[in-house]
């Protein structure tokens, strides 16, 4: 849902900027390939989770994996929570 919305506002303020003569009509022929790519990103973030909570790791060197990817996750969920520019 979360993806639907920020897919909404995005092809909002860039068809308003093409149709206002603001950017160029090249602008939106990129985007559907940019925005399915950010689409599927809730889709492995899910699908990585389940393979890493599915196994208990074995040792701190298999943990270690699991804990790398979690920071990671984490850190790019701070930036995707930023809150959207209003115009």
């Amino acid at each position: 849902m979360n993806v639907s919305k920020a897919d909404t506002f995005n092809l909002g303020w860039t068809l308003a900027a093409v149709l206002r003569g603001q950017a160029a009509p090249a602008l939106l022929r990129g985007y559907s390939q940019k925005r399915c790519a950010k689409a599927t990103e809730p889709f492995e973030f899910d699908r990585d989770m389940a393979r890493l909570f599915s196994s208990k790791p074995k040792d701190a060197t298999q943990a270690a994996p699991f804990q790398r990817y979690l920071k990671s996750t984490v850190n790019k969920l701070r930036v995707l929570r930023r809150p959207m520019p209003h115009s």
